[in-house]
């Protein structure tokens, strides 16, 4: 895809009317081409003051960031529909003083995109109409995108990032920022080189990787049904909060362990000790390793 313009716009895409049947054209063929998808386009472009930031709200279909190769933000807006025209999601830009907020908005008896992502629908009516956001982020712009309906991907980015959906996986990777990343049906993967990683999900697998803190933070890395595989730095200095239900616990981390040892549950010491990092699963196991020499 070609990123072109320099303002939002709206165009539809590809929608063809013909009069009558060319010959050899089957019922098939004409059941085919009714049900060729509809698509619209929306594309902003932008800046934000330092210090600002980015909010991205969509309820279905996925959401991709990528580095921006200037200071500008670039967002486009792919809709996409078959029973349902695309024009009927209509996407918003709310400008407020801590930056942009870009909303996907279906009909509904009351819907709204608000300064901050404030973000709600209420009496949405059905549609099959599905939007692909895809994101260019300039270094340094914090970013919080959330989603119901789809995943989220950002990759290559030296931002912090919070990202959340509900059913769909959360890929993240920066170089540089912190990283909340979220879902309840889906799995977490979440890699920064230098920041804090929080990850929780409920129904997939948790793989994180820092190569390096910026200062001490407590992390998290919690699932319900999956096992979790973290690599930290080797100089980490923590306190170790691990529990598990069914599984196993590896670790190549020397712990110096608090109370009686025990397989499903461990409070330890790392290091020299410090803020917390909490790693738990019910249906599954965990995999602590130092950076470099465990599988992620």
């Amino acid at each position: 895809m070609r990123w072109i313009g320099l303002v939002a716009v709206g165009a539809i895409a590809g929608v063809a009317v013909g009069v009558g049947k060319p010959d050899g054209w089957s019922s098939s063929a004409t059941k085919r081409a009714r049900a060729a998808p509809q698509t619209e386009e929306f594309r902003w472009r932008g800046s934000v003051a330092d210090g600002e930031q980015l909010w991205i709200r969509n309820m279905n279909g996925e959401i991709r960031v990528e580095a921006a190769e200037g200071t500008e933000i670039e967002v486009l807006a792919e809709k996409r529909g078959k029973k349902n025209s695309p024009s009927a999601v209509e996407i918003v830009t709310v400008m407020g003083a801590g930056g942009v907020t870009i909303c996907a908005l279906w009909e509904a008896r009351e819907s709204s995109c608000e300064p901050g992502g404030g973000y709600r629908h209420s009496g949405k009516k059905k549609s099959d109409v599905n939007v692909r956001f895809v994101v260019r982020l300039p270094d340094g712009v914090p970013l919080d995108a959330r989603n119901t309906n789809g995943k989220i991907v950002a990759n290559g980015i030296s931002s912090p990032v919070v990202a959340k959906t509900t059913n769909g996986s959360v890929v993240v990777a920066t170089r540089t920022g912190d990283i909340e990343a979220r879902t309840t049906n889906g799995t977490v993967e979440a890699q920064t080189g230098l920041g804090a990683i929080v990850a929780r999900t409920t129904n997939g697998d948790i793989r994180v990787r820092i190569d390096a803190l910026a200062e001490p933070t407590p992390l998290e890395f919690v699932t319900t049904n999956g096992s979790v595989t973290a690599e930290l730095p080797a100089s980490l200095n923590a306190e170790l909060n691990v529990s598990l239900s069914n599984g196993k616990i590896d670790t190549d981390f020397p712990l110096t362990v608090q109370g009686r040892f025990n397989s499903r549950s461990i409070r330890a010491t790392v290091g020299a000790g410090g803020p917390e990092v909490t790693i738990k699963t019910t249906n599954g196991s965990i995999r602590l390793h130092s950076v470099g020499t465990g599988e992620i």
